[in-house]
């Protein structure tokens, strides 16, 4: 998706709710150095930010709390280095301990990815993240991009370095735990027959090799789209998004007929919608989608893009709720040590009939599911993720509610 302005092409549009950075609550000393960078990042705002802003005012409220303090908390000033790091996590690959990080009110979250480092040492998903060596993770205020920046940048670090987490686990305070970092590769698709006619794809991102990987998978299950009668239970809980371009293509391969409407984009002074421009080769298709509170905007556009269309009920928490989208911009070109701003520049609605996915609203389930393991599931759960093979999704029935509701219902 490209967005033409006076001076620049934009061509990466993101719907992510985290990032991977280095700055906590001060503003980043390289960002807009001279006047000369001031002057280019109005210019950008102005053209690109999906409302007016003062200049002055602007420019204050960046002297103590970034990019983020003058506008949005989903928008942010990054330095080569720091896009560098941020693409690298979209995509699935970098150094560190393999878990995403997700904010929530005054916390932030972990989810650790079965079999990698962090689940080895111990950390189960929805841990409160309360330091990071002598670090300490402050819960006073809502969490910031910032800080939730900080912190995954604390977290990283070269592979065979040891980085000591503490986390909060309901009362319990655990840890420190030692973890040794790895390199680090994320499938973006897991996908396993579950059932004779049932097929598991479990969405972790929505990178630049996702759609593909997606494709794959769903070729894989139906025999390259023979088996007309297989249901798909699709799985982005706890995936956080990722590129526009990514969920729209995936909805385009699961559109039922030609001139579908998947996504309409509200910029400050125009709309775009996306249309499917014919019926997908997977259209047919239906089943269930497993949503949490941390399942968020390309997460949003996918689920609530099938809900709308009628094959595919929600089955879980509600979503996240984010509502906005941003834009990668470079300040001056494209160089691997140029700085970027990534701005929100437009609200989203999702399918037909969808009211715009509003911050702290979310997607709500057709069939509800309270997510939190029991107590005496975790044990068992620490044992099977340290053990478990990261290419190959986690399944348990015994200890997975909303797999289980999503089965119960397809097999009917």
């Amino acid at each position: 998706m490209k967005i033409a302005s006076r001076t620049f092409i934009v061509s990466i549009v993101l719907v992510a709710i985290f990032s991977v950075a280095y700055n906590l609550s001060h503003r980043d000393p390289a960002l807009g150095s001279t006047s000369r960078d001031w002057k280019r990042i109005f210019q950008i705002i102005d053209e690109n930010y999906v409302d007016n802003v003062d200049h002055y005012a602007c420019f204050e409220k960046t002297q103590s709390g970034g990019i983020s303090a003058c506008l949005d908390r989903f928008s942010e000033y990054f330095s080569g280095k720091e896009w560098k790091e941020f693409s690298s996590m979209v995509n699935g690959r970098y150094a560190g301990v393999g878990m995403t990080m997700k904010r929530d009110g005054t916390n932030i979250h972990l989810f650790p990815y079965p079999g990698m480092p962090a689940s080895k040492a111990g950390i189960l998903p929805n841990d409160v993240l309360l330091q990071v060596d002598s670090t300490k993770i402050t819960q006073e205020e809502d969490a910031s991009e910032n800080e939730l920046r900080r912190a995954a940048n604390l977290v990283r670090g070269e592979p065979g370095t040891t980085v000591h987490v503490t986390v909060k686990r309901g009362d319990a305070i655990i840890g420190p735990l030692f973890i040794v970092r790895e390199k680090i590769v994320v499938p973006s698709v897991l996908y396993k027959r579950i059932a004779p006619t049932i097929g598991y794809v479990r969405i972790g991102q929505f990178g630049e090799s996702t759609a593909t990987d997606f494709l794959h998978a769903l070729d894989d299950l139906t025999d390259y789209g023979e088996d007309k009668n297989m249901s798909f239970i699709f799985d982005v809980r706890g995936n956080p998004g990722g590129l526009v371009d990514t969920v729209v293509a995936m909805l385009e391969d699961m559109a039922p007929t030609s001139n579908d409407l998947i996504i309409t984009l509200k910029y400050k002074t125009r709309s775009e919608e996306k249309k499917a421009g014919k019926e997908g080769r997977f259209g047919y298709a239906h089943g269930v989608i497993l949503t949490d509170g941390f399942s968020a905007s390309a997460s949003e556009i996918f689920a609530g893009t099938l809900q709308d269309w009628g094959n595919f009920k929600l089955v879980g928490g509600k979503t996240y709720g984010k509502g906005v989208g941003q834009v990668i911009v470079p300040l001056y070109r494209w160089q691997s040590d140029s700085p970027v701003l990534k701005l929100t520049t437009f609200h989203y609605l999702v399918g037909n009939n969808r009211k715009p996915v509003l911050a702290k609203k979310g997607l709500a389930p057709d069939y509800p599911v309270e997510g939190a393991l029991a107590s005496g599931d975790i044990e068992r759960f620490k044992k099977d993720m340290a053990s478990h093979d990261p290419t190959k999704p986690y399944l348990n029935l015994e200890i997975d509610k909303s797999l289980k509701k999503a089965l119960e219902l397809l097999s009917k």
